[in-house]
């Protein structure tokens, strides 16, 4: 097993790197490091930015737009533009994404229609947030081949809503 999750913090490990993230106040996903493989990290990345500490984490201290989200989104808490931009039924934008749960499994889960690489040796992060108000999804897939040295990032998005969206970006 390549991929070890431990007090709210991922680690993806492969043969010479490591990238890591973990889940800032348990909701948001916050990126740490990813270089040269390590087994820990002791000083933390985000004390350089923010007088950051996860067990006293307050939105209101710690803005999501001062921290180096996974998965950035326009609107809420975070200003800046976002790698998905949703426009809602009601004209609005924003969106919330929170921790909902993860799993780890085995392989390369196919991309329907698409072309992909094999799944042999591989392993998969997904993990899975959600706008409780919305109900959209987001499925974030970190797949990594550790002896490869090699990680690949996609997302699902599914809306498991009432209303209309669209994405912009």
């Amino acid at each position: 097993m390549a991929i070890f999750f431990d007090q709210n913090q991922f680690h993806l490990k492969m043969k010479h790197t490591s990238y890591l993230f973990e889940l800032a106040a348990g909701l948001y996903p916050v990126h740490l490091y990813f270089g040269t493989n390590v087994r820990t990290i002791k000083d933390h990345p985000l004390t350089r930015l923010t007088p950051y500490s996860d067990d006293r984490f307050s939105l209101n201290d710690h803005p999501l737009d001062s921290l180096p989200l996974e998965c950035p989104t326009f609107g809420v808490y975070d200003l800046r533009p976002g790698m998905l931009h949703i426009l809602h039924e009601d004209g609005t934008h924003a969106l919330n994404l929170e921790y909902e749960s993860h799993e780890i499994i085995a392989g390369k889960p196919p991309i329907p229609g698409m072309p992909g690489a094999d799944g042999n040796g591989a392993e998969t992060l997904i993990v899975t947030l959600r706008d409780r108000l919305s109900r959209i999804a987001v499925d974030m897939c970190y797949t990594i081949w550790p002896e490869l040295d090699v990680l690949a990032r996609r997302i699902r998005i599914r809306n498991d809503g009432q209303s209309t969206v669209r994405i912009e970006q």
